[in-house]
């Protein structure tokens, strides 16, 4: 990256990232709220519904920890979202299905999470938009399991 100033966050990719995210997440939470659910919650939702059927493939897909997703995966219970079963072929595992009620509540969030995106996007063009979204998916597939080491940083 150009280095063109002095402030050394100004070129910071994940300064600038970290800064949208937080921003993106507040602001689908606002919109989330009156359906009852929050941004993890709806992630693992549209993860469930589009084939995601165990905790443990749940945390891979989203980079955490499983604990953090039996966290998620109890309240959704609760709720009435979502039903785990027995794994058919792996006794200590369970797979996941949407509910009714979580199917039905399914497009709502989308809508949302739409909405969302679309007011962050508003004043971008289509072509950018486009370009951006291709550039952030080029990225994340290519994710290490782990952080890369980064070089000339004393540990």
């Amino acid at each position: 990256m150009n280095n063109l100033s002095n402030d050394p966050l100004n070129d910071s990719f994940g300064f600038w990232l970290s800064r949208l995210e937080r921003s993106v997440r507040a602001a689908l939470n606002r919109c989330l709220a009156p359906l009852g659910v929050s941004t993890p919650e709806w992630l693992i939702l549209a993860l469930i519904s589009r084939g995601s059927e165990t905790p443990a493939g749940l945390a891979d897909e989203l980079g955490v920890d499983r604990a953090a997703i039996t966290r998620i995966l109890g309240p959704l219970q609760c709720k009435g979202l979502i039903r785990g079963a027995p794994h058919p072929s792996d006794g200590r595992s369970t797979v996941l299905e949407l509910t009714c009620e979580g199917a039905r509540l399914l497009p709502k969030l989308a809508a949302a999470a739409r909405a969302t995106d679309e007011s962050f996007l508003h004043q971008l063009s289509l072509e950018e938009s486009d370009i951006a979204l291709r550039l952030i998916r080029k990225i994340a597939v290519r994710l290490p399991q782990s952080p890369p080491k980064t070089k000339g940083v004393d540990q």
